[in-house]
């Protein structure tokens, strides 16, 4: 949960200093008034780039008074790795979503249909998780199939826990065994536990066909 620290405020000390949202309505009222629309315009341009710099004050003082990728991320109507991705050169150095809270880090693996084989070990395919699932707002996932929908290609994307790919050869060569393998993270730990739980039977039946 975001607790309070006693440091200066970003968010104030910006505020304290734009002036732009008290004099750019003004602005923009008394051009459009006087037919001026390009300098009315103008000044909601003003208040555009006011907004986005606001909005980064604000993620600052979260990140600054404690919020996690997780809670940062409900603010923002994200994923936690979208949040990091996003947002991580507004906090410095900063540890990722995975670092975070390792208890709900998995292991994502992405290859073309027509060039890379979808090995057992790399984990069950991401279309089998439901609809509603948080792995499928990654942006790794959406990066993915975005680029291979631009070339007409089909992709599958797998999902595993860390730890658990037991390659021959280690982790897949990017661009020889898959696309690339990532790792991010889930919203709740219920999501793990069905995971876990589609794992071994995949596992199970595996070694029932050995």
């Amino acid at each position: 949960m975001v607790t309070p620290a006693k440091r200066t405020s970003v968010t104030r000390q910006f505020l304290d200093q734009a002036t732009v949202f008290t004099d750019a309505p003004r602005i923009a009222g008394d051009a459009a008034a006087a037919g001026d629309y390009r300098a009315a315009l103008a000044q909601a341009e003003r208040l555009g780039l006011a907004a986005g710099q606001l909005r980064e004050a604000l993620v600052r003082d979260a990140l600054t008074r404690g919020a996690d990728w997780w809670e940062l991320a409900g603010m923002l109507g994200m994923h936690p790795q979208a949040a990091f991705e996003t947002c991580a050169h507004l906090a410095g150095h900063r540890n990722t979503p995975a670092r975070q809270r390792p208890d709900l880090a998995v292991v994502l693996t992405a290859g073309l249909a027509a060039e890379h084989d979808m090995r057992g070990e790399y984990g069950i395919d991401i279309e089998d998780l439901s609809p509603d699932h948080s792995l499928r707002a990654d942006p790794g996932v959406r990066r993915v199939r975005d680029a291979a929908e631009l070339v007409g290609d089909d992709v599958w994307i797998t999902v595993t826990m860390p730890g658990d790919f037991e390659g021959a050869e280690g982790d897949p060569a990017p661009g020889v065994d898959a696309i690339q393998q990532w790792t991010s993270v889930v919203l709740h730990p219920v999501e793990l536990t069905w995971l876990r739980e589609m794992l071994a039977l995949n596992a199970a039946g595996d070694e029932n066909h050995e």
